[in-house]
């Protein structure tokens, strides 16, 4: 049976492996990322439309939401058929249409009536004449069969700025950072992130060469690079760690560490930064690799309780982590990978290897950051207590 609407996919997923007490370290070049890139762009053909929410149509039979562009539009002809709709997209679409918070009772009647349900959404639609930017993409539904579907549903001010341009970007404006070898990189419906190995050129190169012998067994500076087309996050580029014991990320405590653009006007605004902000970044990461080595030196007596005394409902709601990290984190303590001894740094690993076990790429790196202010928290504690928490 077919759900309401879409959710978001991972696409590709490439970067390191662990397995059989061995880590195994991914290094690729950027230029194999575009590659890739570049065919899953013509394999999804996307198409937008701006367009007035009037003239997108919504219906709900058989449980499942699908858009329709108004027959009488005949420029739009290539998007005239009925098109699934992604969860994202539906929720950007319904906040145009719909009254705040009618979603969750609305959703309750489409399952009920589907009829009734299409009828008072054309009836809201019709109030909306502020044009949107329909964002389109193709797929394949659970047959196999090729079918479009609707991703987002924008301001006509949201500039595109798609994966493909921002990687060319990189190998044509950010100068020899280009060259930094990528580590991981995961892409979804709503968005990309690639994560590059932040150290200084010369090594980078010999890295790429023979990954094993230069970088296994120490934390490693990273530099991520972060854009979605769907509305879900800025450009951003911003420091990191790779923990190499966990083959887990790290975020940067401090703000300050990430560059980030809106997708507003021209281009050349990202174009000419992004050089400084691998600089930037680069120093930042260099940064938090000598604050986790400071973490393995700091002892807490009871790695559990002190987590927990962390991680309040209201710091994880603010960081946007779901309550079920927590636990997962606790459970996490005893892995093999962790730090032993119960240090900041056994805490540290614990939430990156809750990191890597989230399956959205959002609150993955959510929890990456929130395990950095962390451990800046429990460091500057420590320098009051000896270095015991």
């Amino acid at each position: 049976m077919q759900k309401f609407t879409i959710r978001s996919r991972t696409l590709v997923r490439r970067g390191n492996k662990k397995g059989d007490g061995e880590s195994v370290l991914h290094a690729e070049g950027i230029e194999s990322v575009l590659d890739l890139l570049g065919k899953i762009d013509l394999k999804q053909a996307t198409r937008d439309v701006r367009i007035t929410p009037s003239h997108l149509e919504a219906t709900f039979e058989g449980g499942v939401m699908r858009a329709h562009i108004s027959p009488h539009l005949s420029h739009h002809k290539i998007l005239s058929g009925p098109m699934r709709v992604f969860t994202h997209a539906a929720s950007q679409w319904h906040a145009q249409v719909l009254p705040p918070r009618f979603w969750a009772g609305f959703k309750q009647l489409a399952k009920l009536n589907p009829t009734l349900a299409t009828r008072v959404w054309d009836e809201f639609s019709r109030t909306c004449k502020k044009p949107v930017v329909v964002r389109t993409t193709m797929m394949r539904d659970a047959g196999g069969t090729p079918v479009r579907a609707v991703r987002a549903v924008v301001s006509t001010k949201y500039a595109k700025y798609s994966h493909l341009q921002l990687v060319q970007d990189i190998i044509d404006k950010a100068g020899h950072f280009q060259k930094m070898p990528v580590l991981d990189w995961w892409l979804t419906d709503t968005g990309i992130r690639i994560r590059f190995l932040g150290i200084d050129p010369v090594t980078s190169a010999f890295a790429r060469f023979d990954p094993k012998t230069v970088l296994l067994g120490k934390p490693l500076p990273v530099v991520d690079i972060w854009n979605s087309e769907t509305g879900h996050a800025t450009v951003g580029v911003s420091a990191g760690l790779l923990n190499m014991k966990t083959l887990c990320g790290l975020g940067h405590w401090d703000g300050s560490a990430t560059h980030t653009w809106r997708h507003v006007g021209s281009h050349s605004r990202i174009q000419g930064g992004l050089r400084h902000a691998f600089h930037s970044a680069t120093t930042a990461a260099q940064e938090l690799a000598k604050l986790y080595d400071e973490a393995g030196k700091v002892v807490v007596t009871d790695p559990e309780k002190w987590l927990r005394a962390q991680m309040t409902k209201n710091f994880m709601a603010g960081e946007g982590i779901p309550s079920r990290v927590l636990d997962i984190t606790v459970k996490l303590l005893s892995d093999p990978s962790v730090t032993p001894g119960g240090k900041l740094a056994s805490v540290v690993d614990a939430l990156t290897l809750a990191s890597a076990a989230e399956s959205d790429m959002y609150t993955a790196g959510a929890v990456e950051k929130a395990a950095s202010r962390i451990m800046h928290r429990g460091w500057e504690l420590a320098q009051k207590t000896n270095g015991v928490l």
